[in-house]
Parts: C-alpha cells; sequence; structure tokens
C-alpha cells in the first residue's frame, strides 16, 4: 500500500497521484473527498482521469461530503462512496450510508465479521438486514432524510454554500486567518487560526461557558492551533450570526477586535 499525504490544510497532491498510477499495479484508489478535521475539500476531479485509465477501484470517504458539497458520483466514476448520517444529513451518529458500484459488488469478499457488506447485500434483496438494526438511528435517518426532501438536495447545497461563504467573510472581518488554503476551503466547517497569544482557554472555553456556544478545537498536531465553525446540514443564517457576535464579543475583550461590526456586516450581506 502506498499512501500520498499532504501537509496539513493543503489538497491532495494530484500530480503525485497521477505519478504513482503511472507506474501501474494499482487495485484502488482511497481518497476523503472533505474533511472536518482542518476544514478542506479536496477537488477529485483531477485525479478522476489517470483512476479510470488505469482501471483501479475508485473509493471515496464522502462521511462529511454528502448533502454538503456536489459529490458527482456517476461523473467521478466512483466505485464505493461511504457517507455519515450526523454530517450533511443531519441525523444522529451512528449509521454509515455506503454507494457500490457494480465493479465494487463484484470485487467484495467476506473478509471481516464486524461489516461484511456480501450479507447486507443479500439481506437487502429481502428488504432486511442480516442482523438487528439500530432501529431508533433509522427512524432518526428517515425524519433527517425527509427534511432534506422537503428542502431539496440543490438547495441545501447552496444555502451551505452561502453559509460557508458568509462565515469566510466573518473571519476575515474579524481580522483572523483560516487555517487551509483558502482555495480548497471546505463548505461544511471553517477552520480558524487562532489569534497569536490566544488558545483554546481564551477562546473556545469562553464561547461555551459564557455563551454556550460549542466550537470544536483542532486535533493531533493542531490541537489549541484552531477553532472550527460547522455550518452543515440543518445550521442555518441564525447560528452563524449568534456565533460571531460572540466571538466577536470575545475578541474584544482580548483586545483583539479589528472593526466593529464587520463579521455581521459581511453575514448580513450575504443573507437571501
Amino acid at each position: 500500500m502506498t499512501t500520498l499525504a499532504a501537509p496539513w490544510g493543503q489538497p491532495i497532491p494530484a500530480e503525485a497521484v497521477r505519478t504513482e498510477l503511472a507506474k501501474g499495479d494499482v487495485s484502488a484508489v482511497c481518497a476523503v473527498h472533505n474533511e472536518t478535521s482542518v476544514g478542506l475539500a479536496n477537488d477529485l476531479a483531477p485525479i478522476v482521469p489517470a483512476i479510470r485509465a488505469s482501471g483501479a477501484l475508485f473509493l471515496v470517504d464522502g462521511i462529511s461530503a454528502v448533502a454538503g458539497i456536489p459529490v458527482p458520483i456517476d461523473a467521478w466514476g466512483i466505485d464505493a462512496l461511504v457517507a455519515g448520517s450526523q454530517k450533511g444529513l443531519a441525523a444522529p451518529p451512528g449509521l454509515a450510508i455506503v454507494h457500490l458500484s457494480d465493479r465494487a459488488v463484484a470485487a467484495l469478499r467476506p473478509r471481516t465479521f464486524y461489516l461484511d457488506l456480501v450479507a447486507h447485500l443479500k439481506s437487502l434483496e429481502k428488504n432486511d438486514t442480516p442482523w438487528t438494526p439500530a432501529v431508533p438511528l433509522f427512524l432518526a435517518l428517515r425524519e433527517a432524510l425527509l427534511l432534506l426532501q422537503q428542502e431539496g438536495l440543490v438547495r441545501r447545497l447552496e444555502r451551505t454554500h452561502r453559509l460557508a461563504e458568509a462565515a469566510r467573510a466573518a473571519v476575515d472581518g474579524l481580522g483572523l486567518e483560516l487555517f487551509p488554503d483558502r482555495r480548497y476551503a471546505s463548505d461544511t466547517v471553517t477552520a480558524v487560526r487562532n489569534p497569536p497569544g490566544l488558545g483554546d482557554t481564551e477562546v473556545r472555553k469562553v464561547l461555551e461557558r459564557e455563551y454556550n456556544i460549542l466550537l470544536q478545537g483542532g486535533q493531533g498536531a493542531l490541537t489549541g492551533q484552531i477553532f472550527r465553525i460547522g455550518h452543515m446540514g440543518i445550521a442555518d443564517w441564525p447560528d452563524l450570526l449568534v456565533t460571531f457576535a460572540a466571538l466577536e464579543r470575545v475578541l474584544t475583550r482580548a483586545g483583539r477586535r479589528k472593526t466593529p461590526g464587520a463579521a455581521l456586516g459581511a453575514i448580513v450581506e450575504r443573507m437571501p
């Protein structure tokens, strides 16, 4: 197995992928479409022609991409896609949704007792599951899908994109810096560098303690260095306004506010 990595906050190195595929003997290519830990969306289109030419299966982690950013399964020839119930679909966590192409189904082998997709496909023919399902989670997912159907997938994606653009403009208004390369900033979550000299204690913990606003921080090497604002699923304009109003108050008290009202003004300008 060959792993092609990029620095945190940078996209998949497309040229390196193409170079590796040109060597031949690649049975599958696995890629993350949207990475919430750094607020980055990978543009997979540039590597699609090389994957097709190689004949390799294309396996995509779409856990936080589905219903958050466009996922052109057919156009990209995605053979296997995994989505999570708790992200763009806005249902409780605990369920995985899997798409399989005919090629992927043909390549399945029952090699695990934990998740045997072959057994699931056989049971699906009878509209059943091979083992006892998490019924409450299925019902919750059904309600989330009904909400998505009511809004419409295209409108959900458009609204999520507008929220993301507003969040990024609000970050600029506060004089803060996005963590990922702006060209690849995700529409589902905005990752922001902590102001110099301020960390989780001075930013996220204050927001949680005094304003009941919970933002996620960085993971691994980014612990204490960034915070993340989610705007996917059923998150909407009031959530964004309240979050940035509180964030501006926190930065003001820390002597770090740049232009009063700039963040909220940037959001309001982009509201429908």
